[in-house]
């Protein structure tokens, strides 16, 4: 059992010392179609501006065979960067890496000097059988494009040292997660 989130809430406080957070708002919201949200992954950019990753499914596979038989179950992820103020300043659906695939996790990486990375996992199924790849993105203003990692195992499930984690931005990284379909740690 889990609770499903439907609603993507930010507030903003500038500085917990001295302000209130400020009245949250809605970023998303998938309520309306049974779907599911999970929030991802936060960084801070240069200049003070917030980077939310997040996946989003529009609706589940039983409420759109009960219910919404014409929306998709598709997986997104979404990519936000939203000003001081929670103001969005720009935001995308991630693409599919290549076709069949679907993004279905991730995570940000800070690099040094500024700028982020994603680093995320695909599922697809080609010729009957379930595939799945590890990927590399530079968020930069037009997305670049999709590199593919060679990791063996796949991790569909993983975290990575980060900056809040009290790591320093580096193009090096590491990342913890489970192997692919095998629920083993990596």
């Amino acid at each position: 059992w889990d609770y499903v989130f439907r609603r993507l809430y930010l507030t903003v406080c500038p500085d917990l010392t001295t302000a209130e957070f400020q009245p949250a708002q809605v970023l998303d919201d998938v309520s309306r179609t049974g779907g599911m949200i999970h929030a991802m992954d936060l960084a801070m950019a240069p200049g003070g501006a917030l980077l939310l990753l997040y996946r989003r499914q529009q609706t589940t596979a039983p409420m759109r065979k009960l219910v919404f038989p014409s929306v998709p179950d598709k997986v997104t992820l979404e990519w936000r960067e939203l000003g001081a103020t929670g103001a969005a300043l720009r935001q995308a659906t991630l693409p599919d890496p290549e076709p069949g695939q679907e993004l279905t996790w991730g995570r940000l990486v800070a690099l040094p000097g500024g700028g982020h990375h994603l680093l995320a996992t695909s599922t697809g199924t080609a010729a009957g059988q379930r595939i799945q790849r590890n990927w590399l993105l530079r968020l930069t203003p037009d997305l670049g494009e999709f590199q593919p990692l060679a990791t063996d195992p796949v991790l569909d499930q993983f975290y990575v040292a980060n900056v809040r984690g009290g790591n320093t931005p580096t193009a090096t990284t590491e990342a913890i997660g489970t192997g692919s379909f095998q629920g083993l740690l990596h």
